[in-house]
């Protein structure tokens, strides 16, 4: 069998539609129409319920006595760090000097939504409680002892002894806070944050979730149609697939009990690092804009390849595929993929491989619920429906693919939760 060479594919990509690295315009061009997507999308969620419902399970959100050091909580991760930030009424402190404080802080954050080089505060993604209002803020990681000091400032700093915490960057960090900001970081456990979150809104914020109408092609879909659900009736137990660099499978039983039941080593990562090693494509947001204008036929090997039509015997029509990247079996097929088709099979093979693990966990639990979470979803809509089309197709239309609008920020929610909400305490 031929090794596909890298060098072939790259001299030869800049005789085809898609160009990368040559043209700046085009860059631009792709950039934009990425940005677009996602305007797009984020706000089409805005018009989603952005409520707290059920409200006497969460009353002491708005009746409690804050600290500073209680408003925030963080989840800071390999790549980004989420932060909570719950804006209360000033009668919720019991001083003075601290609601002086209060209002020199929202001041400070909501004077912009963008802090720095990548900080971002979601806007379209906050949620009102009966008297305040959860509000959702990102950063990069390495940025965020930058987004320490351009939230807090020097006399908010002072005030804050503590921050609730949860992911890898509690850890690593943990030192560095201590020894510049005199804050202790207060840990909770990855997975049970992730999920208090999760649960909670699924339970009590309408429109939590939603999925999408599925067409024959990967592109054209409709809008996000919420999910309504019969408040009488429980949501668990539910599967969870998230999908970041690999797939981590959970089995979620109920509120305290979850497993992690499967997974895949084929991810977020496997795209990017093959999109790298196949193409001239060395932006993620490149090779997604990429994946929609390619055609995965020029590089995948389909039942029409080998049969000459349809499979009539099995059902299997002409347009499935059979082998993935079959057709660079042959040094000729080479020559007429270019980096576009390439990066719409690779999204197209991964999004089936996940979806075929998540269906297959369903059917083993006897489960009919399937979310799907990670960061390799966020604003990633071309993925999400690939993986709605590949649920539909493996469940022959009977299950539907779920995706979370506050997807990425669950960790952090639910540390918050942990730390304020003493009905969380046992969990």
């Amino acid at each position: 069998m031929p090794t596909i060479n890298k060098a072939h594919i790259k001299r030869n990509s800049e005789d085809k539609s898609f160009k990368t690295t040559s043209n700046e315009h085009a860059s631009s061009s792709t950039n934009n129409e990425i940005l677009n997507e996602v305007i797009k999308h984020q706000y089409a969620l805005k018009s989603f319920a952005r409520t707290i419902e059920n409200y006497e399970d969460l009353i002491e959100l708005d009746t409690k006595q804050y600290n500073l050091d209680s408003l925030f909580a963080m989840d800071i991760g390999g790549s980004l760090c989420k932060i909570i930030f719950f804006e209360c009424k000033s009668e919720n402190f019991e001083n003075t000097e601290l609601k002086e404080l209060f209002k020199s802080l929202k001041n400070n954050i909501f004077s912009t939504e963008d802090y720095g080089f990548s900080g971002i505060r979601d806007r379209y993604k906050s949620i009102k409680t009966k008297t305040g209002c959860i509000h959702f803020i990102l950063f990069e990681t390495q940025r965020v002892k930058n987004a320490v000091e351009l939230l807090f400032q020097n006399d908010i700093i002072k005030n804050i002894k503590q921050i609730s915490c949860t992911g890898g960057g509690s850890y690593k960090f943990e030192e560095y806070f201590r020894e510049h900001y005199n804050i202790e970081i207060k840990k909770y456990d990855e997975f049970k944050s992730l999920l208090t979150g999760l649960n909670a809104l699924l339970k009590y914020s309408p429109n939590e979730s939603y999925h999408y109408n599925i067409d024959k092609t990967i592109n054209d879909f409709d809008k996000p149609i919420p999910d309504v659900y019969d408040n009488s009736k429980s949501i668990f137990p539910y599967l969870l697939v998230n999908v970041g660099s690999g797939v981590s499978v959970l089995h979620v039983k109920d509120e305290n009990n979850f497993e992690r039941v499967s997974g895949s080593g084929i991810g977020g990562a496997t795209f990017s690092g093959l999109v790298n090693a196949l193409t001239n494509i060395n932006s993620f947001d490149e090779a997604l804009q990429a994946s929609r204008k390619g055609n995965s036929a020029n590089v995948n090997m389909l039942v029409g390849d080998i049969y000459g039509g349809e499979y009539q015997s099995f059902n299997l029509p002409a347009n499935m595929v059979a082998s993935f990247f079959g057709k660079f079996s042959k040094n000729d097929s080479l020559d007429k993929a270019s980096d576009a088709d390439i990066c719409n099979a690779l999204l197209v093979m991964i999004t089936n491989n996940v979806g075929q693990v998540a269906y297959l966990n369903a059917m083993r639990y006897n489960l009919t619920k399937i979310y799907f979470s990670g960061n390799f979803l966020r604003s990633n809509v071309v993925a999400m429906k690939a993986l709605a089309n590949a649920i539909h197709f493996w469940s022959h239309g009977e299950i539907q693919a779920h995706f979370l609008k506050h997807e990425g920020y669950f960790g952090a929610l639910g540390t918050f939760f942990l730390n304020n909400l003493s009905q969380y305490n046992n969990i």
